[in-house]
């Protein structure tokens, strides 16, 4: 048996697309699409497992970005501004 929490959050995210709106059930669409209704089924499981970790304190306090130089000016590609 699934997590209830899967089956809910899939659920939930799935109200939120163009398929749900027209009227499209998610198994519906899996059975339509299974390739992709297996991969939006990942990116739910994903976004679970990651909310999971912040909550058991197992996620990076901060997150580190790169920085980017500012120093030198775009190049252009021709066009209005360039």
């Amino acid at each position: 048996m699934t997590d209830p929490r899967i089956e809910a959050a899939v659920d939930a995210a799935w109200s939120h697309t163009t398929q749900f709106a027209s009227g499209e059930t998610f198994d519906q669409y899996s059975k339509r699409k299974p390739y992709e209704g297996g991969e939006f089924r990942k990116s739910i499981l994903a976004a679970l497992a990651a909310a999971d970790a912040v909550v058991a304190g197992t996620s990076p306090e901060t997150i580190i970005i790169p920085e980017v130089r500012n120093d030198r000016p775009i190049p252009g590609k021709g066009g209005v501004d360039g």
